[in-house]
């Protein structure tokens, strides 16, 4: 069956070096133009699952390329983050602001779960969520301006640290599960991150700096967590360590202002993060940054101008996925392209400057 992509052969340029090396970069554009696609997981089937918060819909897309699309309960706020649970079941959050604060009537605060037969159940949660994750517990795990805990029959029961000790200003962002058994998150309001047992003990950690805001977070290939964080005037953004015992160590990032980013442990080892926000003059950064464990980082910009990179996930074909929430495609790196294979170990802020070419008019794949 053939596959809409765009197809991109990447020129690796050195600033210091005259080396130079063909790398490829896929593009498939979403069925739906401007459809939005934002957080991206692996489902149980072997696809790459991702929300299209301006359609509202969940979208599927295989290894090779075939799409398979599932509309949502009419809403005013499209679907953010994903979870999946062993089953193939695939949860979803709605987050939106309302009022004079957003551009809703009233805000939307719903958790969903889709079934693999394509039907959608909703409820209403306390809060705004703005990530989902599974615990080691089967339950699904929520920030959501606290820590929500949501059976897979719909209970929910929510969390919060005692209001002491400055905690006055929790407020969870990202959330994972961590390789202790606990669930780990971010809080935007402060310069901590945290983790809460299954039981609903909250334990938090402070950054090293109290101007920075923790954004995502995911558990790495070499047992730790690592987060993405921005300063309070967005002009150094860094990625953050934390082990399990709660040390922290923070890694500067090349470009400011990076947005809030998502992070995933690739299957590399290494750390890969998006950067699609906004920098100085307007600029949309259109980069993909791989990082060792080490702190070594090596920024891919992509050719698609303004396209955003959002969303991102370790593939099951051994590469690196991404969602491009302007551009409105999902994206693929393919890791044996890179120069060395893809389990090198790169300089310090090296940034690798992509060309561009298309192969002839590609064939959209029908919706099912």
């Amino acid at each position: 069956m053939a596959v809409l992509q765009r197809s991109t052969p990447l020129a690796v340029l050195f600033f210091a070096s005259s080396f130079a090396y063909a790398q490829t970069l896929i593009e498939l554009p979403t069925p739906i133009a401007d459809s939005g696609p934002s957080d991206l997981v692996l489902a149980a089937d072997g696809n790459l699952c991702f929300t299209e918060s301006d359609a509202n819909q969940i979208g599927s897309v295989s290894p090779g390329g075939e799409f398979v699309e599932y509309p949502l309960p009419p809403s005013s706020c499209g679907p953010g983050s994903l979870a999946v649970v062993p089953g193939g079941d695939i949860w979803y959050t709605r987050g939106c602001y309302g009022g004079l604060a957003g551009n809703f009537p009233a805000p939307v605060t719903v958790v969903g779960v889709l079934s693999r037969s394509g039907s959608a159940t909703e409820l209403v949660v306390s809060a705004l969520p703005t990530d989902i994750a599974l615990g080691p517990d089967g339950n699904l795990w929520i920030a959501a301006g606290t820590i929500g805990r949501v059976t897979p029959a719909g209970a929910v029961a929510y969390f919060s640290p005692p209001a002491t000790g400055g905690t006055i200003d929790f407020y969870p962002m990202g959330i994972t599960a961590g390789p202790d058994g606990n669930l780990w998150f971010t809080e935007i309001g402060s310069p901590r991150v945290g983790k809460i047992s299954v039981s609903g003990v909250i334990t938090e950690y402070d950054l090293p700096s109290a101007d920075l805001r923790p954004e995502f977070i995911c558990a790495g290939a070499d047992g730790n967590l690592w987060f993405t964080a921005t300063n309070k005037d967005r002009t150094q953004d860094s990625i953050g360590r934390v082990t399990t015992s709660g040390q922290v160590t923070l890694f500067p990032v090349c470009t400011p202002s990076i947005g809030y980013s998502r992070i995933t442990s690739g299957p590399d080892g290494n750390l890969w993060f998006t950067e699609p926000g906004t920098g100085d003059g307007g600029t949309v950064w259109n980069r993909l940054v791989r990082m060792d464990p080490d702190g070594a980082i090596t920024e891919f910009v992509s050719p698609t101008v303004d396209s955003r990179p959002n969303g991102i996930a370790a593939g099951p074909d051994g590469n690196v996925w991404f969602t491009e929430i302007a551009g409105s495609a999902i994206g693929r790196v393919d890791l044996d392209s890179l120069e060395g294979g893809g389990n090198i170990h790169a300089e310090s802020c090296r940034r690798v400057l992509l060309s561009q070419s298309r192969p002839g008019p590609p064939n959209v794949i029908p919706l099912r």
